[in-house]
């Protein structure tokens, strides 16, 4: 981790994350080189690791460490590869960007934090599309309080959940991959409302 230490304006802290490598302002990372890459997919942490980044409410990403060397040299086939990079991409909606060095991580990492700042201060207009044409009517407030009892959905996650998958009985009926097409919901915020609402107690 000393290649952060040179890195111009910046500093380094070290401590114990509960998710990713490193914390940059808002911006949670994970670095892997390729050998650990392969290896949490031979192992299954991978997409365990995904599942709690998905979850988390501030920006996050993974850095692919190395070189088409390194690649070779694990001996798993690239279709292994890519389909973990695609479900990584398209499933758990987490950014992969490959880095050939430590000090290109570094690069790569402070530029997308000081990227993910300028998003929070306003400098850039660009906001998810959502879809529109939901009533205020005492129905839908009483929806939204529904939805609310759910762990970690206040009332942004609420009306999205309810403008993706409308009227209310298709959240309850959805799989965790249609509940995650909803902007804000991580598949591990999915997964747990899925279950909330699928498992039995008695």
């Amino acid at each position: 981790m000393n290649y952060l230490r040179g890195t111009e304006n910046s500093s380094l802290k070290i401590n114990r994350l509960a998710n990713g490598d490193y914390l940059l302002n808002n911006l949670t990372v994970e670095r892997k080189t390729f050998p650990d890459f392969v290896q949490s997919i031979k192992d299954g942490r991978l997409f365990q690791q995904a599942s709690c980044l998905s979850s988390l409410n501030n920006p996050c990403m993974m850095i692919l460490e190395g070189t088409f060397k390194d690649v070779f040299k694990t001996k798993m086939k690239r279709e292994a590869i890519q389909d973990a990079l695609v479900t990584l991409e398209l499933i758990f909606r987490i950014p992969v960007l490959r880095s050939a060095s430590p000090e290109d991580s570094a690069r790569i990492m402070i530029y997308a934090a000081n990227q993910i700042c300028k998003h929070e201060m306003g400098r850039w207009s660009y906001k998810r599309p959502v879809k529109k044409g939901i009533s205020k009517s005492n129905t839908y407030r009483n929806q939204i309080q529904i939805l609310q009892g759910f762990p970690l959905v206040g009332p942004v996650k609420a009306e999205g959940l309810l403008i993706e998958l409308n009227p209310l009985n298709k959240i309850f009926n959805a799989s965790p991959t249609q509940i995650f097409r909803t902007p804000d919901i991580g598949m591990g915020l999915a997964e747990q409302i899925y279950k909330i609402v699928n498992e039995k107690v008695i």
